[in-house]
């Protein structure tokens, strides 16, 4: 039983388990590869990143937490409507970053019913 103990106590402050955040993104300047250990994920086409949150923030990576799935279900049928009525093609990537009257609303945290000014969508 001490034994037991022993070992146990040091487990204490381990991660648990290694799992994927399904809404969770890192952004970086350069290619993700070149500044932390990635690996492929169980799902195909995704990777994961070997470090955790507390890692990422001591070096000062941005991470986004979208943690409702909801939300991430939201932006997938918004971008889809967009492509619908031929206004966007429907990705993310396709978001432009130029729209910087957009982007100075949401810079001051004035997002409460907030479109779009791009006519490139």
């Amino acid at each position: 039983m001490r034994r037991l103990l022993s070992l146990t106590a040091e487990l204490i402050d381990f991660p648990r388990h290694l799992s994927q955040h399904p809404g969770g993104f890192v952004i970086s300047e350069h290619p993700l590869s070149t500044l932390v250990p990635v690996e492929n994920a169980a799902m195909a086409d995704r990777t994961v990143i070997q470090w955790d949150k507390d890692d990422l923030d001591a070096t000062g990576l941005m991470k986004v937490d979208c943690l409702a799935l909801g939300m991430l279900t939201a932006i997938r049928k918004c971008l889809a409507m967009l492509q619908q009525h031929g206004l966007h093609s429907g990705r993310m990537d396709a978001i432009p970053d130029e729209d910087t009257p957009t982007y100075d609303m949401i810079s001051a945290a004035d997002t409460i019913g907030v479109r779009a000014t791009s006519t490139t969508w």
